[in-house]
């Protein structure tokens, strides 16, 4: 039964792709969105992305829609306005080692290591200096400049699974 059950999955998570757009108000809700957005690709979800910011969530203009199958439109429709459709790419950074495409709950590190300095140590010992974990860049592992972050980010972009064989790299196929 439970192989059964993880093939099921397997099969869904192929059978849908998903886009972000960034355009919409915020006081429309997702499902004004769902009903609303005009698409030649069956729309089964809209989510409103939000970000976080001192612990609480608040909603951005950005919005992920999920379509039914594996191909994704070159545009929707929202009112009057066509608005160009680009594929989610998601990123992890793991929070216990601070390395890429992964979740603390996976890290095989033992001990958590400091964003800044990249050392183990305790939180309330202040850092010297900033190194990143992933570039030795002088600069916190979390940093959004990192190249480390936007070399991995890129080859993820170039190598989503929407995209066609033909068009992945080589390691991909």
């Amino acid at each position: 039964m439970g192989k059964n059950f993880c093939f099921i999955l397997f099969v869904s998570f192929f059978a849908e792709s998903v886009c972000c757009v960034s355009v919409f108000e915020l006081d429309i809700t997702e499902e004004e969105l769902k009903e609303n957005i005009i698409s030649p690709i069956k729309i089964l979800k809209t989510m409103r992305v939000n970000r976080t910011q001192e612990g609480m969530k608040f909603p951005t203009r950005r919005v992920k829609i999920v379509f039914d199958g594996l191909e994704l439109p070159k545009e929707v429709t929202f009112g009057y306005t066509k608005i160009k459709v680009k594929p989610f790419v998601a990123f992890a950074q793991c929070y216990r080692c601070f390395r890429y495409n992964h979740f603390a709950q996976h890290c095989k590190q033992i001990n958590s290591i400091c964003a800044k300095c990249g050392i183990t140590h305790e939180n309330n010992i202040k850092c010297n200096k900033e190194q990143c974990v992933n570039c030795k860049g002088s600069h916190a592992a979390t940093n959004k400049y990192c190249p480390a972050k936007n070399h991995g980010l890129h080859n993820k972009k170039d190598n989503h699974p929407g995209k066609p064989y033909y068009e992945r790299g080589p390691n991909q196929i």
